[in-house]
């Protein structure tokens, strides 16, 4: 591990159980449950490892990691979770897509 990088994300790194032979940002799979939004089909979390998936309406799929259970609980919590998601967690979160 570089010394370069944030402290948060290697903290983050630490939590990750290492799966023999996987790919190094490779973060077991988080549970999605259907959610009720125009853009949005389902969401997951994982608070051991603040990691959130977002599956869209069109097929694609997201993770972003280091995200705080609070802003996950506001996403589902959200009248509108697309425009929650633009606003508070698109482009603020290390993210992969899947």
């Amino acid at each position: 591990m570089s010394v370069d990088q944030p402290p948060d994300l290697f903290i983050w790194l630490s939590r990750v159980e290492v799966v023999r032979g996987a790919q190094p940002w490779h973060v077991p799979r988080v549970r999605r449950t259907p959610v009720q939004s125009s853009s949005l089909a389902a969401v997951g979390y994982s608070p051991d490892l603040n990691v959130l998936e977002v599956e869209f309406r069109n097929g694609l799929a997201y993770e972003y990691r280091l995200v705080p259970e609070s802003v996950h609980r506001q996403l589902m919590e959200a009248e509108s979770k697309g425009a929650f998601l633009n606003a508070h967690i698109r482009n603020r979160y290390p993210t992969r897509r899947l």
